[in-house]
C-alpha cells in the first residue's frame, strides 16, 4: 500500500474523524454567510430554470446584492421568456442597471429569451450543449442551471464562491 493509500485508509478511523472535523469547521465558517444571489433567486422561484439562467447571466462580475435586486426588478416586469423577449432592450437595461456590463447583458438576455421561445418552445434547455448555444451563456452559467434547476450530479460550478 502506497503512502497516499495509507493516508486515505480508515482502518483506525483517524482520517475519517479528521475529515469530519474539517467539514464541521467549514460548516461553522459559512453558517453566517448570506446565500449567493443566484441561490436566493433559485430558492424563491423553486429552481425555475428560466429565473436561474437569467439571474446567473446577470451575476457575472456583479456583487450579489446588486444581482438580486436587478433580477427581482426584471422578474417583476417579465416572468417568462416570451414576456421578457417582448421587452425593449432599453427597458431591460433600465431594470437591470447597475449590474456590470448591463448594456451587453440586456442584449444577451433579450436574444436568449427570443431563442428559448423560438428554438425550445419556451423551455430552458436541460443539456449543456444546447445551453452553450445561447448568447451570454458560458460553462459556468450552464453548469449552475443544470445543478440548481435540473438536479444534475454530473456538473460542477467553479467560481470565486467555490469555497462555499
Amino acid at each position: 500500500m502506497g503512502t497516499q493509500d495509507q493516508a486515505l485508509s480508515t482502518e483506525n478511523g483517524q482520517p475519517r474523524r479528521a475529515i469530519n472535523a474539517v467539514l464541521r469547521l467549514l460548516g461553522r465558517a459559512i453558517r453566517g454567510m448570506d446565500d449567493l444571489a443566484v441561490e436566493k433567486i433559485s430558492d424563491e422561484s423553486l429552481e425555475d430554470p428560466f429565473r436561474v439562467l437569467i439571474a446567473t447571466m446577470l451575476s457575472a462580475q456583479t456583487r450579489d446584492p446588486v444581482t438580486h435586486a436587478a433580477s427581482t426588478r426584471l422578474f417583476r416586469k417579465a416572468r417568462t421568456p416570451k414576456t421578457m423577449a417582448a421587452l425593449r432592450t432599453a427597458t431591460i437595461q433600465k431594470l437591470i442597471y447597475p449590474v456590470s456590463f448591463y448594456r451587453n447583458k440586456s442584449v444577451h438576455v433579450k436574444e436568449t429569451c427570443r431563442q428559448i421561445v423560438g428554438r425550445y418552445g419556451g423551455r430552458v434547455p436541460d443539456a449543456m450543449s444546447e445551453l452553450l448555444t445561447l448568447p451570454g451563456v458560458g460553462r459556468k452559467t450552464a453548469n449552475l442551471v443544470l445543478i440548481l434547476s435540473h438536479a444534475s450530479r454530473d456538473n460542477i460550478c467553479v467560481d470565486t464562491h467555490v469555497h462555499r
